[in-house]
């Protein structure tokens, strides 16, 4: 399996307004699959990627979207490194 892994670090300021794309990266981590077809019209860089990454063995790709990265309390700290371990380690 190959992994994708989707970390976006926000500032405190303006973690209540962007909520939204937390969620929408927790729905990439849950429901979220990557397939090509060469039926399909992806791009020539999405074959191309895919064509490596099936050379290189992997037969899926796993994304992976994780909460907000966000320093300014140890709360955000320690949520963000729960995430991460219950979801790569």
């Amino acid at each position: 399996m190959y992994y994708q892994c989707i970390i976006e670090p926000k500032g405190g300021h303006i973690l209540e307004h962007d909520q939204w794309k937390e969620d929408a990266l927790l729905d990439i981590h849950e429901n979220s699959g990557v397939s090509y077809y060469p039926t399909r019209k992806d791009t020539k860089a999405d074959i191309e990627f895919m064509k490596k990454i099936k050379a290189q063995g992997y037969q899926e790709v796993k994304n992976i979207g994780l909460v907000f990265f966000n320093s300014d309390s140890a709360e955000n700290l320690f949520r963000f490194a729960n995430d991460f371990d219950s979801k790569l380690l």
